[in-house]
């Protein structure tokens, strides 16, 4: 709950900015429906800025609190399945 988890990932996704970029630009490209944005006048300058404007929306969504409050959320739940999962385990144990 103390964590900043999704600040993590932004910081990950800004240190690798220009990986991140191309795997983008490669997935629009690859796309069966975006593929046709291939036909339309400068479509490398197009994909760029979508490119860019992905990356800065995922970045906003990452820096949102909301979004750290989810994450929160479903590690606490995961923590919590885990220890009981624990616990289960070491009761099984000591029965033996």
């Amino acid at each position: 709950r103390a964590g900043h988890y999704t600040q993590n990932v932004a910081a990950a996704l800004e240190e690798n900015h220009q990986q991140i970029k191309d795997m983008i630009a490669e997935k629009i490209r690859q796309d069966p429906t975006a593929g046709r944005i291939g036909l339309l006048p400068f479509h490398d300058r197009l994909v760029g800025e979508v490119t860019e404007t992905s990356l800065r929306v995922i970045l906003a969504v990452l820096s949102d609190p909301r979004t750290d409050e989810l994450v929160s959320d479903m590690t606490r739940d995961n923590i919590r399945q885990i220890r009981q999962t624990l616990r289960d385990r070491e009761d099984a144990d000591a029965a033996l």
